[in-house]
């Protein structure tokens, strides 16, 4: 088995804890000096990893997403996404947690929710006409009338701050950013189109 380190931040009762855990087997145990009352796995967004939080964790970080990075906050929506194809996290939690995600400003964030959407507007397709998709159109609409009113469908000058796009964990050319600012305006135009006709 890989040697894989692990960045921990945790909230317990006396003030926030930070780890660092080397998993050398399986499973291994963690002391805290208190009950826990959150946990960020790959603090950071360093490791090369995915983290799948249990159910009763996942609505603990509900109620404490204030206290993720950009960085944080994307791996959460992305590795809970990847559970839920893999059949080993409900549907539903994922639902639940991108609800909270109406004010999100990072577009990085946004490509995997507006794609996590469009599969399950895919997969469900045959059942449009009924009433068992109705929640999964109002959540859509209510999540892309939030992105719409903060981004709008075409480039502005102030995108670098509305968007916040963190330099420090893109790297990238001016350019290719402008170009994957594109790529998230056309999914979230493409997703609308289905979901926010009148």
């Amino acid at each position: 088995m890989f040697h894989v380190p692990i960045m921990l931040r945790v909230r317990t009762a006396e003030g926030i804890v930070n780890k660092k855990v080397l998993l050398t087997q399986e499973s291994t145990a963690i002391d805290l000096p208190s009950a826990m009352d959150w946990c960020v796995v790959n603090e950071g967004g360093h490791g090369f990893y995915r983290v799948r939080y249990s159910v009763e964790m996942l609505k603990n970080i509900r109620t404490n997403m204030n206290q993720f990075a950009s960085i944080e906050r994307f791996n959460l929506v992305n590795d809970t996404w990847a559970a839920v194809l893999a059949g080993l996290t409900p549907l539903s939690e994922y639902l639940e947690l991108i609800k909270l995600f109406t004010d999100e400003r990072d577009k990085n964030v946004w490509t995997v929710i507006v794609g996590s959407l469009q599969y399950l507007d895919r997969v469900t397709a045959k059942d449009k006409a009924t009433k068992a998709v109705e929640p999964l159109q109002a959540l859509t609409r209510n999540l892309l009338s939030a992105a719409h009113k903060r981004f709008g469908w075409e480039s502005q000058a102030q995108d670098d701050e509305l968007t916040n796009t963190a330099s420090r964990h893109d790297h990238c050319h001016p350019g290719h950013h402008r170009r994957r600012q594109g790529s998230a305006r056309k999914r979230l135009r493409e997703v609308s189109k289905t979901f926010m006709r009148d």
